[in-house]
């Protein structure tokens, strides 16, 4: 992506669990020098990114807002090396946020914290409609401590809460960048869905597979709103990652002879990492992609 002039910020964004406590790090550093494309394969410099990610859900109603294991972390520092990102945002509280907030700093960028609700459209409206961002990342997504329950038993509440934080919140941040995005006819959305909306959820939870079907829904309608103006939006669909205390739950509860099950039937024998999200995350901002949007990636190891 070719920006008029060098930018001086990134942004990422994030949400928790269903007390609906939202955090976001940001990171500000000075217009970075020129370089050449190489890491990565891309040139992201002088570009603005907004991450919606995780935190970790939070357990016995605890209140501190923590980072997860991987994935929101790994795409930020992924998509952020020195010289190349200038700005981003980035979800936790406590213990994880100074860790971040340190990885940051070493990457070149000095930190300050935010807190931003993304159920809520006018926060989000405030957070990031206010700041120019050219690439925008909607990592944001969960279970929120759910479990998988009989049809009849799911409760309202269960199943909107779901929906605001996986679908509501992606199109309240594609809403608020989408302006800036035209005046600027460049752009590039990328939103993080799940093998589960394209099948069922391993979870055994409705919503969740539902609501990462609308999402995956909402890509392909943008990208055809949105590509006359030069903005491509696409869509990636993680396997089985051990990202987050929910998977890691999950991967638990199969024991020795289901996890065995579920990584035969990965075609490469391996779970996957957030560094393969994150890659894949790279590839749609990059310059690589500029000619595909509307697209679902699956990065799953080949199912």
């Amino acid at each position: 992506l070719a920006m008029p002039e060098p930018l001086d910020h990134l942004l990422v964004a994030g949400f928790t669990d269903s007390q609906n406590f939202k955090s976001t790090l940001s990171v500000v550093k000075q217009p970075p020098p020129q370089r050449e494309r190489g890491s990565h394969g891309q040139s992201l410099l002088a570009q603005l990114a907004a991450l919606t990610a995780n935190a970790k859900e939070i357990e016995k109603r605890r209140t501190d807002l923590q980072l997860p294991i991987g994935t929101g972390m790994t795409i930020a520092l992924e998509i952020s090396p020195p010289g190349s990102i200038d700005y981003f945002k980035q979800l936790l509280l406590g213990d994880e946020l100074a860790e971040t907030k340190t990885l940051c700093e070493k990457n070149g960028g000095a930190c300050d914290v935010a807190v931003v609700d993304v159920t809520d459209r006018a926060a989000v409206f405030e957070f990031a409609g206010a700041r120019r961002v050219d690439i925008l990342v909607n990592n944001a997504g969960g279970v929120l401590c759910q479990a998988g329950q009989p049809l009849e038993d799911v409760s309202a509440r269960q199943w909107q809460s779901i929906f605001d934080v996986n679908v509501s919140a992606a199109f309240f941040f594609a809403q608020a960048v989408a302006p800036g995005m035209k005046a600027a006819r460049s752009g590039r959305i990328v939103n993080i869905s799940s093998g589960a909306g394209l099948g069922i959820s391993l979870t055994g939870i409705q919503a969740y597979a539902s609501a990462k079907a609308a999402q995956i829904g909402l890509t392909r309608q943008l990208a055809h709103e949105l590509g006359p103006f030069g903005i491509t939006v696409n869509n990636i669909a993680p396997g089985f990652v051990r990202s987050n205390p929910n998977s890691e739950r999950q991967w638990q509860a199969y024991g020795e002879a289901g996890q065995r099950e579920l990584v035969e039937g990965i075609a490469l024998k391996r779970l996957g990492s957030p560094e393969d999200i994150a890659h894949a995350v790279l590839f749609f901002a990059s310059d690589y992609a500029a000619w595909i949007t509307g697209q679902v990636l699956q990065v799953d190891g080949g199912r």
